[in-house]
């Protein structure tokens, strides 16, 4: 069996003998900085599988294995392969969630083998829900069984144990999704599902009243620029702020610019600039979707976050939003957001859904403003799927908690992220959770701030704007009866803090 390869990155900026600094593609040698590097590691030839950013000639990406690369950094002194790292959406994975806890004890219960689960999914009026996500978990399985809600909001499951640990039902848009535990296959069991709307209370709404207030924006306020590197944003009724929709996905059509499918970066959109129905922290706000992530996925490499940041740099923006991580270093990215930094571009991260202070990337880097997850008890439904997060900290007022998947450690701020109610599709609204949502909600007060702070109003970009929008930020905080290390400076907000 061949030895498997892995990609690599290599950055000319890094490269330190002078004929192979800059471009890779304008060298000193006829060759080229690149060929040359592989040929002092492959004088006798071989076959590398080189690959390019779209957007920085400086960025080359190499498939080798792990003899390859040693081959590779011993004929190059001081050039440093970088390992192409696998970065995620920072929304929480109830699944995982759910399966990490205890299973349910249905202690003396008579098990029904074979016997298939019917599920039906009907609104409050009894109409059917057609769509729905259907999640079941039996006792002992490695994985739940899904399935889809017909026409008729019925979906069947066959098991082997005809029990289920539990079931969890979410429709796309519209509804509270539902958790039920415990569950056995001796009759139909019958989903009644809530309906949200954008007018429905949430934690966001709760804590950022003032800043949703229409009479809180300024019409007239210079555009400040957000760029949404995520999933992609749809072309959502809410959303027709959205100048400009690019992807640096491979393996998707070139004309596939909305959301991938998740509705993960339409959410994030909503969160920060939503216009319509529903309205985000910055409804003036210009925002720029630039998609990362494949169709259906939620997992990403640093090749195209890269290209997402250095493209947003181009593109002249304000604050970057980066509702995703991983765990371990990545000196590519961090020089994506170094170049940021110096145009003066907020960069806002998630701190992860982890529940540990394991780092997360790009959130720990100093640069960058870690966001936390915030709860607040009675705004989400107590059947709802919401209500899986325990209170890990609960603050001052005994209805906030910071959850316990947030993680925490190197957190610059908190903010609401459980149950938010924001855009998906074209038309609808739902309830996500995680880091992924808190962060949108600190890159939407950062371009309010833009907008209307004397301070910052109608000044250019630049590294002292950025420490002075920064300050801003961090000066305008509430505690909440939370610790620093749960979430930083706390909870911003647009009226002058307490603590």
């Amino acid at each position: 069996m061949s030895e498997q390869s892995k990609r690599y990155i290599v950055l000319a900026r890094t490269v330190e003998e002078t004929e192979f600094v800059g471009p890779f593609a304008q060298s000193g040698r006829k060759q080229g900085a690149l060929r040359s590097l592989l040929h002092k590691a492959f004088p006798q030839g071989a076959q590398i599988s080189v690959t390019s950013s779209s957007v920085d000639d400086g960025v080359a990406v190499l498939e080798l294995t792990d003899a390859q690369a040693r081959a590779f950094e011993e004929a190059n002194a001081g050039v440093t392969l970088h390992p192409v790292r696998t970065y995620r959406l920072a929304a929480v994975d109830l699944d995982r969630v759910l399966m990490a806890g205890a299973p349910f004890d249905f202690g003396a219960l008579t098990w029904t083998a074979g016997k298939p689960f019917k599920i039906k999914v009907c609104d409050s009026n009894g109409n059917p829900i057609a769509g729905a996500s259907v999640t079941l978990k039996e006792p002992g399985a490695a994985e739940p069984h899904a399935a889809v809600t017909n026409s008729r909001g019925r979906a069947t499951i066959n098991t082997t144990s005809g029990h289920a640990d539990y079931i969890r039902v979410a429709p796309f848009s519209d509804f509270w999704a539902e958790l039920r535990r415990g569950v056995t296959s001796t009759k139909t069991v019958n989903f009644t599902l809530e309906s949200l709307t954008p007018a429905t209370a949430d934690c966001l709404k709760y804590h950022c009243s003032q800043a949703l207030c229409p009479e809180a924006c300024q019409p007239d306020a210079p555009k400040v620029k957000v760029a949404v590197i995520d999933t992609g944003i749809d072309e959502h009724c809410d959303l027709m702020n959205v100048s400009e929709r690019t992807s640096f996905t491979q393996a998707d059509e070139d004309d596939d610019l909305g959301d991938n499918g998740t509705g993960h970066g339409t959410h994030v959109a909503g969160i920060i600039g939503a216009n319509g129905a529903a309205r985000g922290l910055a409804p003036n706000a210009e925002l720029i979707s630039i998609r990362v992530f494949e169709r259906n996925s939620g997992a990403t490499d640093t090749t195209y976050v890269y290209d997402g940041i250095k493209a947003a740099v181009d593109a002249g923006v304000d604050v970057i939003n980066l509702s995703l991580g991983q765990e371990y270093e990545d000196a590519v990215l961090q020089a994506a957001i170094e170049d940021a930094e110096a145009a003066g571009i907020l960069v806002v991260a998630a701190s992860g859904n982890e529940g540990s202070d394991v780092p997360q990337y790009p959130a720990v880097y100093s640069s960058v403003v870690s966001v936390a997850a915030l709860a607040r008890r009675g705004t989400f439904p107590a059947t709802s799927v919401h209500s899986v997060h325990q209170p890990r900290v609960i603050g001052s007022d005994k209805d906030d908690y910071v959850p316990d998947f947030s993680n925490w450690g190197k957190v610059d701020l908190a903010a609401p992220g459980v149950a938010v109610i924001s855009t998906v599709g074209t038309v609808g609204y739902a309830a996500q959770d995680g880091t992924s949502m808190a962060c949108p909600v600190v890159s939407g007060l950062a371009a309010r701030l833009l907008e209307s702070s004397p301070k910052l109003k109608g000044r250019p970009r630049s590294p002292e704007r950025l420490a002075d929008l920064k300050e801003l930020l961090y000066d305008q905080c509430k505690l909440l009866g939370f610790g620093a290390p749960d979430v930083g400076k706390g909870l911003p907000h647009m009226g002058g803090g307490t603590s």
